[in-house]
């Protein structure tokens, strides 16, 4: 079982056609995540299992299994690092 993960606060975003803008309001920064960033971010409004977002994006994508679980830990990490994500 993975970790449990949600948004971090202070975090306002704005979906576009392929993608949402985000304002890291504490921090003052802007971040644009690319398609699959914004379904991994849509999936972060709640509380969720890390193993829960791999296998989301497994049915919903066509992505190796491996390849889908090393890609969505590595963008959690960077999330947390830059203040944007919170194990609960």
């Amino acid at each position: 079982m993975g970790k449990l993960v949600q948004r971090a606060w202070g975090m306002l975003g704005s979906a576009q056609e392929n993608s949402t803008l985000l304002l890291n309001v504490q921090a003052g920064r802007y971040h644009e995540l690319n398609e699959v960033a914004s379904r991994i971010w849509e999936l972060l409004a709640q509380p969720i299992d890390e193993d829960d977002i791999v296998a989301t994006l497994e049915a919903e994508y066509d992505v190796p299994a491996a390849d889908c679980r090393d890609q969505v830990i590595a963008f959690l990490r960077e999330l947390r690092e830059r203040g944007m994500l919170e194990v609960v």
